[in-house]
């Protein structure tokens, strides 16, 4: 094992910590008449497990509180609350499971810190702060006298569609009379619940208005006699999978009036279940009556419809009470969708900036000042850039960021953050405003300047925001300039345009000033692409790479737009025939080397990416080894395999560790395993006995020590382990077994060519997967010159089809580092980061192909090199079975 991966074998021992249970979706609470009214929030899970802790916002809830002193979760959980508004939960089907026992009902909000360890020992819940608050009729309006007054005290539920049967990652279809979504009911035709299966808009849910047909939902809710309204909800549409683009139109409508509908319409094209490109829409209507019933209908008569998402009521006008003051407004849900736990599946993203909803937290951890690791939990970081409190929810925007040389900690709002050396990917907040007190120095940029005075293209029509994080001394103020001209009203830490047209083009920048002085900070320039709306958006911009002489690589753009053309050019001259998203070079040469760039058209106008440069090296970045951790029960079989491409032969070392672990404080470790090593036929995959082994030879320890694997203990005589000289070409696979149940470490090292030139390129792992010491864990290290991308899978529900009866349901798979850290996680691969150049890659690769919308796991990754990580598989509903862990190399 390499040095490296050997100082931290304790840590790829341990379970990381990831799991996720299932949400429960519909909180609903009875109080005393004080506190009754509607709650809305979202509810926290944390999983803490050696140095990891992984917070996630699992979904929101809708807690009715009644005038009585009882509390129940509609049997979830029992209890009482008292008048100073403790809830005690006593009871109910899900206590055990929850581990909550107390929460707090305080200035209109019900909350509540993490409840005890549940799950196995890893897993603790928490109700977060409620986002909004409408007081029961007669009922106080909470404890401190908050909540909805006058006659604004409209009870409109689940707007967001939480609150319902769980789709999963799937989806359910509803018809006609179905209740199953809280607050709304089906009244024509069918519609699908959606689940994980495509991106939402705001939460974990949202709804195909069209299921086989054309379907309706309705909500009906108390409204005010001759008061104004005002509707916002988001819209999409199905693109299914490539089969369901098109325009997609529904209809809004108030108590069934054709007088009062008013019809909308989203256009798929070029939108894809991992970017539905959602958009908010605004529907007003005046009350006629006491109650009022809100229609959405499909015009899509067919699968693929428009898609419907985050319904909420957006200040109403003309509202007065009957003391003549405004009646205020109940908000439920966001115009932004809630925030992961940590952004590092936005690493590909820099350069852009996102808002989101975050709720603020004093838990998990956060390296960095003012700009952050991407793996920081952001409610945390959020609280320590001083955007949020502690417990308050808040729309803040973010910038992704490339990776830091540093990141320093300190002290802010209550959070102590660490500091960390270089890290892979950053992030900021926009308007964070640091310490807050008397200034002494002028504001500063919190990031090198290289990185915010970038230019930037847009496609007409398109929206962008700039965002510029400033440390210093606050209160601060802003002043956005285009051209060094003032923008009128643009006096905001950001600067956002929802439709940027031709006179949005040139250079931006920010004058921001404190009590001590003004910094204008050059914040880069703006191209806006095409002069109508639909010229393409490039979305992926080709990355670079470094690669050997006659071995092949890709380049890759993914771009938004109807009518896509492509043209690849190499420093500038057109290369013929290369008219694709995927630039493919085989066999390449000293010719090969150079700037790369793709321009990308249609009849609205073109936009060419930015460079991407190719270099030569003899020493380009490659698997170096590979190690599997695993559990096996007694007489059972672990095989993990491996594929080498090139030519010539291939010296490796494989072992087979059992007692040695004892050393690393691995209890359990297998007394006596054994192996065989197989060359599988390229044409038949008929495997060839060529090697078996059950002890360790002078040879290969020698080897072990040349490749810096650990020492086996002088007292291990039972581990096996051999020298091998292989054929490239081949795919081998290793069958593992002792003599009775236990751990091991399965070990392959590259030991240097004997002849020609060949590599590891393909490792794969099918054993047990559950949680704790059953995590199925791969590791790997990767060696020479620059980045290497590469394929990670985790499948279990699609390796039925090769008869394995027992897989793992639902996998979920993590990329860690060697210091512990989660660099990406993935549930279902269908929401992975640009799906179609996933699975583009598969293909090129020789993966098999996972069906839709499974469960199975899988992620593209860019790792740098001379470093090691593990791949970890997991049950994201913690439960066992077998999984196939994979890692692929991707020209």
């Amino acid at each position: 094992m390499h040095t490296r991966l050997a100082c931290n074998l304790r840590r790829l021992t341990r379970l990381t910590g990831i799991i996720l249970l299932p949400f429960l979706t519909a909180i609903v609470v009875n109080a005393q008449s004080q506190f009754a009214g509607t709650y809305t929030g979202t509810i926290n899970t944390k999983v803490s497990a050696g140095p990891v802790n992984l917070e996630s916002a699992l979904g929101a809830y809708i807690a009715i509180v009644g005038t009585s002193g009882s509390v129940d979760f509609n049997g979830t959980l029992t209890g009482t609350v008292a008048a100073d508004g403790k809830v005690t939960f006593s009871g109910g089907t899900q206590f055990s499971l929850l581990g909550l026992t107390t929460a707090t009902i305080s200035g209109s909000r019900i909350s509540s810190e993490y409840g005890a360890v549940v799950a196995n020992g890893t897993t603790q819940y928490r109700i977060n702060p409620s986002t909004s608050f409408t007081a029961a009729a007669g009922s106080g309006g909470g404890s401190s006298g908050g909540g909805s007054s006058g006659s604004a005290n409209t009870a409109f539920l689940n707007g967001s569609f939480e609150g319902g049967g769980n789709p999963g990652s799937s989806w359910i279809t509803l018809s006609v009379g179905n209740p199953s979504i809280t607050g709304w009911v089906v009244t024509a035709g069918n519609i699908d619940y959606m689940g994980s299966v495509w991106q939402h808009s705001n939460g974990n849910r949202s709804i195909d208005m069209s299921g086989v047909t054309a379907g309706a939902i309705a909500q009906t809710f108390p409204t005010t006699a001759g008061q104004t309204y005002t509707v916002k909800f988001d819209m999409s549409g199905n693109p299914g999978y490539g089969t369901g683009t098109g325009v997609k139109q529904m209809t809004v409508a108030v108590n069934n009036g054709a007088g009062t509908s008013q019809t909308y319409e989203f256009d798929t094209t070029g939108k894809s279940l991992s970017n539905m490109g959602w958009v908010e829409k605004t529907f007003t209507f005046t009350a006629s009556s006491a109650t009022t019933t809100l229609t959405f209908t499909s015009l899509t008569n067919s699968a693929y419809g428009p898609a419907l998402d985050n319904v909420r009521l957006d200040g109403e006008t003309g509202a007065t009470s009957a003391s003549g003051t405004t009646g205020s407004t109940t908000v439920l849900g966001g115009t932004a969708p809630t925030a992961p736990a940590s952004l590092t599946s936005y690493r590909n993203k820099v350069g852009q900036t996102f808002e989101f909803t975050v709720t603020g937290s004093a838990a998990g951890s956060v390296w960095g000042t003012d700009v952050y690791t991407d793996d920081s939990n952001v409610a945390k970081a959020a609280v320590h850039a001083g955007v949020v409190g502690v417990g308050e929810t808040k729309t803040v925007t973010v910038s992704i960021l490339a990776g830091q040389s540093s990141y320093a900690a300190s002290m802010r709002n209550g959070i102590a953050t660490n500091s960390w050396g270089s890290w892979v990917g950053s992030y900021s907040f926009g308007g964070s405003t640091g310490a807050t007190g008397t200034a002494t120095v002028a504001p500063s940029l919190a990031v090198d300047l290289s990185t915010i005075n970038i230019p930037r293209t847009y496609g007409y029509g398109s929206s962008f925001i700039l965002t510029v994080p400033i440390s210093g001394v606050g209160p601060f103020t802003y002043q956005w300039l285009l051209n060094g001209i003032a923008i009128s009203g643009a006096t905001s830490a950001t600067y956002s345009v929802p439709r940027i047209t031709a006179a949005n083009a040139g250079s931006y920048s920010l004058r921001v000033g404190n009590s001590a002085g003004t910094t204008t900070i050059a914040a880069g320039s703006v191209t806006v692409a095409g002069s109508s709306v639909g010229v393409p958006t490039i979305n992926l911009q080709p990355l670079n790479k470094i690669v050997t002489l006659g071995d092949t690589f890709a380049l890759a753009t993914s771009a938004t737009g109807a009518g896509l053309s492509y043209q690849w050019f190499l420093n500038n001259v057109a290369l013929s025939g290369e008219t694709g998203p995927i630039l493919l070079r085989s066999g390449i040469s000293g010719n090969d080397a150079g700037n790369y760039t793709v321009r990308v058209s249609n009849s609205s106008g073109s936009i060419t990416s930015q460079a991407a440069q190719v270099s030569l090296t003899s020493t380009p970045s490659v698997l170096s080894n590979i190690s599997v951790r695993a559990t096996a029960a007694a007489g059972q079989v672990i095989t993990p395999g491996f594929a080498l491409r090139g030519s010539g032969k291939k010296r490796v070392l494989i072992r087979a560790v059992g007692p040695t672990l004892s050393g690393f404080g691995v209890s359990g470790a297998m007394a006596d395993p054994k192996f065989s090593v197989n060359q599988l036929n390229p044409s038949t995959g008929a495997a060839t006995v060529i090697n078996t082994t059950d002890t360790t030879d002078a040879t290969a320890n020698g080897v072990a020590n040349a490749v810096g694997a650990f020492a086996l203990a002088s007292s291990d005589t039972t581990s096996a382990a051999r020298v091998l000289e292989l054929d490239a070409g081949f795919n081998y696979t290793i069958d593992v077994s002792g003599t009775g149940a236990g751990t091991l470490l399965i070990e392959v090292y590259d030991a240097g060519n004997v002849s020609g030139g060949s590599k590891l390129v393909n490792v794969s792992v099918l054993t047990n997967a559950g949680s704790g010491n059953s995590t199925l864990i791969l590791g790997f290290a990767l060696r020479g010159d620059g980045q290497k991308t590469l394929l990670v899978r985790g499948a279990g529900p699609a390796t039925a089809a090769f008869g394995i009866n027992d897989a793992l349901a639902d996998p979920l798979l993590a990329i860690v580092d060697s210091n512990s850290r989660t660099l990406l996680a993935n549930n279902d691969w269908g929401q992975a980061d640009y799906l179609s150049e996933l699975t583009t890659a598969s293909n090129f690769v020789g993966a098999f192909a996972f069906p839709d919308q499974s469960k199975d796991a899988a992620s593209l990754v860019l790792l740098d090199s001379n470093a090691t990580y593990t791949v970890q598989v997991v049950g994201a509903d913690n439960g066992s079975g077998r999984a196939l862990a994979e890692i692929y190399e991707v020209p």
